[in-house]
């Protein structure tokens, strides 16, 4: 865990200091990816965040290694639903072919979603300096991002936050501290450390120097349960983020891999992106569809923890995940019809679907409560859908996995 290789960076205000498990660690060159991507886009910046889930072999903890991210292109207006489904499903073969694993998703902080427009995820009583996840967002990562440690991000000019379940209640709220790795480059002659971060809403457990040579002083932070601090380790080369044009190794990538294994990936994330518009023109509105449930709406923020802890929104989670895995089949079946992917690819997706119908099922017996007739009617049209599935791979002809 390279804990002496980096920042520690704390929420000054509504965090959730101690909460999270496990450790966030996110590298400088990953910051500053996403802090040139929405500078340049403005509140319109969205993409995925890369890297892996590791354990310290020192003390046993888990901990999230942030090493790249994957920009998603994005239009004006476009909501947090919108902005993750149109990458989600390209990005799981993208992801595959580099090795790399995704840990989360960042969004431009000043939004619609955060200004009143679009789906407030707010009340009456939120503090207009917190920084948080709105409603929409956070179903978008329920139905994403099914992983307790997977992360989301909000990154605005002067403030930002990162969240995740880990958190517990209300985790949408709470800010989250992490550590920045700090890249060789950054630390100067005299010892002095220049950061990639330039959010006013958190503070560091060192004096630090912002890219714009600004010095931020020491502010002590709470505890936050963490060990003796591991021996430092000097941190990886970090990892190019990954453009539609441009791509870079991920995390732990074998430099020494033949030129034709990188062709191949490079070919693969080309055509992968590629995709991505047929995705916006060929099935978003059915990807909207899948993300949302019939308890969804645009109500005050204590709905989020509902969201997580009622039998009946994990059902709705649950279902909504199922769904959004029939529309990704249904894409990837579109992309085999026009020969833009090949039976291994589909068959993936077919695998997706049964494993999202069995947990479907399994949290449905679980809840033991009667259905109200929406969810009694989305219980049947998901059923009508993935038996549409099974028969649609049959008749493509691919081996079955």
């Amino acid at each position: 865990m390279p804990v002496a290789a980096s920042i520690h960076w704390q929420p000054i205000h509504g965090g959730a200091a101690g909460a999270a498990s496990p450790f966030i660690f996110i590298t400088q060159a990953a910051l500053a990816a996403v802090r040139d991507h929405c500078a340049a886009s403005g509140a319109a910046c969205s993409g995925l965040l890369t890297g892996g889930l590791f354990r310290s072999s020192d003390t046993g903890e888990l901990y999230v290694l942030v090493g790249s991210t994957i920009r998603l292109p994005a239009s004006p207006g476009e909501t947090a639903k919108s902005a993750l489904v149109q990458g989600w499903v390209v990005a799981q073969d993208v992801l595959r072919m580099t090795g790399e694993r995704l840990v989360g998703w960042y969004r431009g902080e000043e939004n619609e979603e955060n200004n009143g427009g679009g789906e407030a995820g707010g009340s009456e009583e939120s503090d207009p300096d917190e920084v948080s996840l709105s409603l929409a967002e956070t179903q978008a990562h329920a139905a994403l991002f099914p992983q307790l440690w997977q992360l989301a991000l909000k990154a605005g000019a002067r403030r930002g936050g990162v969240f995740s379940p880990a958190a517990g209640g209300l985790w949408a709220r709470r800010s989250l501290p992490f550590y920045e790795v700090v890249d060789p480059s950054a630390v100067g002659v005299d010892g002095n450390t220049v950061s990639s971060l330039q959010w006013d809403n958190y503070r560091a457990d060192q004096s630090v120097a912002t890219s714009g040579s600004t010095v931020r002083e020491t502010v002590p932070p709470p505890a936050v349960g963490v060990a003796a601090p591991a021996p430092r380790v000097t941190p990886r080369k970090s990892p190019l983020v990954l453009l539609p044009d441009q791509f870079g190794d991920g995390i732990g990538a074998d430099r020494r891999k033949p030129s034709h294994f990188f062709g191949a990936r490079r070919a693969a994330q080309v055509a992968a992106y590629a995709a991505v518009g047929l995705l916006a023109l060929a099935g978003l509105f059915r990807l909207y569809s899948a993300l949302a449930s019939p308890t969804s709406s645009p109500t005050r923020a204590s709905a989020v923890e509902a969201v997580v802890a009622s039998p009946e929104a994990r059902l709705d989670r649950a279902a909504d995940t199922l769904a959004l895995a029939i529309a990704a089949f249904d894409l990837r079946a579109r992309l085999f019809a026009s020969r833009q992917m090949e039976c291994p690819e589909l068959a993936r997706g077919l695998v997706l679907v049964e494993e999202r119908w069995t947990t479907y099922n399994a949290v449905r017996k679980d809840a033991s409560t009667a259905l109200d007739s929406a969810r009694t009617a989305r219980d049947r049209n998901l059923y009508a859908d993935a038996d549409a599935v099974e028969r649609r791979f049959e008749r493509s002809r691919c081996p079955r996995p």
